[in-house]
């Protein structure tokens, strides 16, 4: 999603499948560690620090949820409802941000954080198709 937002994006990117985008890199991370019993902080705050140098990328401005409003090219959401990491509530927050008319997104049951399309590959196969047309 980030990709698509950036003025030098590809212009033969004609749509984008998302699996469970998450809030926020920060958010998401936190989510993770609750998940497995442990301590976020000061873990989250060292990510958040980590990406920046490393990876040139600021975990909260170049977020899901701050980049939704330019992403113009079409879009489909597969969001498992069972997401500990990606939380739906949260993944609905940034589809309704998203700038593009054309969107979609699917809800899932049985499934966990990207696992949908190995779960659901029928669904994915005939959905994907859809994208940019």
């Amino acid at each position: 999603m980030l990709a698509c937002t950036r003025p030098n994006a590809p212009s033969y990117i004609i749509g984008i499948i998302a699996e469970g985008p998450f809030y926020n890199f920060k958010k998401m991370f936190q989510n993770h560690v609750h998940d497995s019993k442990g301590i976020a902080f000061p873990v989250d705050l060292f990510m958040t620090m980590y990406f920046k140098k490393y990876a040139h990328v600021d975990m909260i401005k170049e977020s899901p949820y701050n980049c939704a409003p330019l992403l113009d090219r079409p879009i489909l959401i597969f969001q498992s409802k069972n997401d500990k990491f990606a939380i739906p509530k949260q993944t609905k927050i940034v589809y309704d941000r998203i700038k593009s008319k054309d969107k979609k997104i699917i809800y899932v049951e049985d499934s966990t954080h990207s696992h949908i399309m190995y779960f659901y590959r029928d669904l994915y196969r005939s959905e994907e198709r859809r994208v940019g047309k």
